[in-house]
C-alpha cells in the first residue's frame, strides 16, 4: 500500500524502486514522507473496513440462509466458512 499511497500524494511519479520514486524522465522524485504515511494509513482504514463489510454481508447472508432453513453444513457449502 505505500507505493499506492506515493502514487497517490505525487502525480509526477511513475516509477517506484524500492523506497525511491522516479518521474517519467527517470528523475529522482522528493517525496513528503508525511503525506505518504498520512495517505498510508487512510488506505489501510478503508481497506480495513471493506474487509469488515465483507465480513458483516456474508454473516448476514448466513443468517438469512439458516433463516430459510438450510442447515449449517449446507450454509457453508454454499458460502465457504
Amino acid at each position: 500500500m505505500k507505493h499506492e499511497a506515493i502514487r497517490n500524494t505525487h502525480a509526477s511519479v511513475v516509477t517506484i524502486r524500492g523506497d525511491v520514486a522516479y518521474d517519467a524522465s527517470d528523475n529522482i522524485v522528493s517525496l513528503d514522507h508525511g503525506k505518504v504515511e498520512a495517505e498510508q494509513s487512510k488506505l489501510v482504514e478503508e481497506f480495513e473496513l471493506e474487509k469488515e463489510k465483507e465480513k458483516s454481508a456474508k454473516d448476514t447472508a448466513k443468517s438469512k440462509l439458516s433463516a430459510l432453513g438450510l442447515s449449517e453444513s449446507e450454509v457453508k457449502a454454499i458460502i465457504g466458512t
